[in-house]
């Protein structure tokens, strides 16, 4: 592995490519890549510029061959996937679809992404701010005070599910002066209270239950990305003053009042999140954005757009809420302005070109 990464500084043309990456030219189009190519291409881009990649490609079946071929050259792969949008209340979003968004945001926001991969689709839902999103982490320091009931309140709010014994992820229990949080599936956070102060913090093994490290100090970030920007009394209020219909006999209202609002979410959107973003915001200009075949995602686009239009017609026929979530999908045109903000690296399949523009002039650059 390290002799397929190491002999592409031999070549001239790569030592340029790379001068131009880190010099922020943008953008820069690279042709008659191979699949396999693509992968070696972007890690290599990744080691040589020091520089965080996402990968945007059309669907997930593409997105899942990527992640698997760049776990080649390292073990850890952020995927971002898209969403189901709720429809209808019956619906339920997958645990695991859940875990690796919120883990993926999560290693965004914290600096641990190195190589993020998505699809076009989960680039055009709209999702919380980072703000928002990560304006309440829990920072904890042994020898500072912590009461129980502030605790149990904090995690509820980063959508910790309260449980006698934690057994995955996103769960938290609190046994006498004892707080086990599960951050992942396998990894778990135990801080041990003294009266009100952190006695002590470390990391645990969530299936043994034991142990595993002693910790100084730990950040705990949300469980979910449908944290609360405002308290659900505010948000009641901008639903209602929206003038938004709501489903008989109050269902709605009573149960958000009730702290079930997640499945909700979707269908006041704008309600629960005033300022929404997208995964392009979080990323900004700290990532270099490779675009895998930019005529596949536009079409990819397109096609979403459509299906998208159709469910909202359904609704609309079986006089339904139509979900605001459905209602604020970027298309390609306004994400192609997004991302052309920052430093972006399109793949092709024609001859393989590279074109370098500066400000006033395009130098077209063969390869």
């Amino acid at each position: 592995m390290d002799e397929i990464i190491k002999i592409l500084p031999n070549f001239k043309k790569f030592n340029s490519y790379i001068n131009d990456v880190k010099s922020g030219v943008s953008p820069i189009m690279l042709s008659g890549l191979t699949d396999s190519g693509k992968v070696h291409f972007a890690y290599s881009t990744y080691f040589y510029s020091e520089k965080p990649v996402c990968i945007i490609t059309y669907n997930e079946v593409q997105a899942k061959k990527l992640v698997s071929d760049l776990s080649y050259f390292q073990t850890q792969i952020d995927y971002f996937p898209r969403r189901e949008i709720l429809a209808y209340d019956y619906l339920a979003e997958s645990g695991d679809i859940k875990n690796k968004r919120i883990s993926c945001l999560n290693r965004i926001h914290n600096k641990k992404a190195k190589i993020v991969v998505t699809t076009i689709e989960a680039v055009m839902q709209k999702i919380i701010s980072e703000n928002s999103l990560y304006k309440n982490i829990i920072k904890l320091n042994t020898g500072e005070t912590l009461g129980l009931e502030e605790a149990k309140e904090q995690l509820i709010s980063l959508g910790y599910e309260r449980v006698e014994i934690v057994e995955a992820s996103s769960q938290f229990s609190i046994r006498g002066g004892i707080i086990d949080i599960a951050i992942s599936s396998t990894k778990g956070v135990r801080i041990e209270l003294w009266g009100d102060e952190i006695d002590s913090i470390r990391y645990f093994d969530v299936l043994s239950q034991r142990s595993t490290e002693t910790l100084e100090k730990i950040e705990i970030y949300p469980a979910t990305e449908f944290v609360l920007e405002d308290t659900l009394e505010n948000t009641l209020s901008k639903i209602t003053d929206a003038g938004m219909e709501i489903d008989s006999s109050f269902e709605d209202i009573e149960s958000i009042k009730e702290g079930n609002y997640l499945s909700k979410v979707d269908k006041y959107f704008s309600s629960f999140y005033e300022n929404p973003s997208t995964i392009i915001d979080y990323i900004k200009d700290d990532y270099i954005i490779f675009i895998d075949e930019e005529a596949k995602v536009k079409a990819r686009s397109e096609n979403i757009l459509k299906d998208n239009q159709n469910v909202i017609t359904s609704l609309i026929e079986k006089k339904r809420i139509v979900p605001q979530a459905l209602t604020n999908l970027d298309d390609f045109v306004k994400f192609s302005r997004e991302y052309q903000k920052y430093s972006n690296y399109i793949f092709r399949k024609t001859r393989y070109r590279v074109w370098k523009c500066p400000k006033y002039a395009c130098e077209k650059k063969r390869i």
